[in-house]
C-alpha cells in the first residue's frame, strides 16, 4: 500500500510539472485534461485490481486486442483474395481472348478476313459468359506466306460473310461449350 501511495505522489508531482512546461495557453487545457485522466486512472487502479485481478484484467485487454487484430487480418485476407480473383479472371479473359483470336484467324484467313479485336467476359465461376469478335478485311500491309487472294465481284459478299460468321460462331460455341447466342461477331470497316 505504501508503494501505491508513493507512486501516486510521484505521478502527481510529474503531472504538476508537466502543466507548467507548455509554451502557450492553448495547449494547457489539453495537458490538464490528460493529467486529470491519468490521476483518475491511478486512483481507480486499486479498485479495479480488487474487482478483477491485475493479470485477469490485463488478459481481458490482451484478448480483446487479439480479437480485433484477428478480425482486421480476416478482413484484409478477404480483400486480398477478392483482388486476386479479379486479377486471375482478367488474366483468364485475356488468355481466352488470345485463343479465340487464333481460332478466328485460322477460320477467317481463307476469306481474306482477320479478327481485329476480341473480348471475352467471364463469370465469377470462371466460365465464359460472352465472346465478342470484331472482324475486318486483312490489311494489304500484312504479309501472308503461302496464300494467294483473288478478289472477285463484291456482289453477294454480305450473304457469304454471314455464312462465314455462322461457321465461326458454331466452331467457337462447340470449342467453348456455350450457346451461339452469346457469341457476337461484328464486321468493322477499318
Amino acid at each position: 500500500m505504501l508503494s501505491y501511495i508513493r507512486g501516486f505522489i510521484v505521478l502527481f508531482v510529474l503531472l504538476a510539472l508537466l502543466l507548467y512546461l507548455p509554451p502557450g495557453k492553448e495547449y494547457q487545457k489539453y495537458i490538464r485534461f490528460f493529467a486529470q485522466l491519468l490521476l483518475v486512472l491511478s486512483i481507480l487502479s486499486p479498485f479495479l485490481s480488487i474487482i478483477c485481478g491485475d493479470e485477469e484484467f490485463m488478459d481481458k485487454i490482451a484478448y480483446e486486442e487479439f480479437m480485433e487484430n484477428l478480425d482486421e487480418l480476416s478482413r484484409d485476407t478477404q480483400k486480398i483474395e477478392y483482388m486476386q480473383n479479379d486479377y486471375y479472371r482478367e488474366q483468364y479473359e485475356f488468355a481466352a481472348a488470345q485463343d479465340v483470336k487464333q481460332i478466328a484467324g485460322q477460320e477467317l484467313s481463307e476469306y481474306g478476313l482477320c479478327a481485329q479485336d476480341v473480348a471475352v467476359r467471364m463469370g465469377e465461376d470462371y466460365t465464359i459468359e460472352e465472346i465478342s469478335v470484331q472482324i475486318k478485311k486483312r490489311d494489304a500491309d500484312n504479309i501472308t506466306v503461302g496464300e494467294i487472294l483473288v478478289s472477285g465481284d463484291e456482289e453477294g459478299k454480305g450473304e457469304a460473310d454471314e455464312a462465314v460468321y455462322a461457321v465461326l460462331r458454331q466452331k467457337l460455341a462447340r470449342y467453348y461449350q456455350m450457346e451461339e447466342s452469346k457469341i457476337k461477331i461484328q464486321y468493322v470497316n477499318a
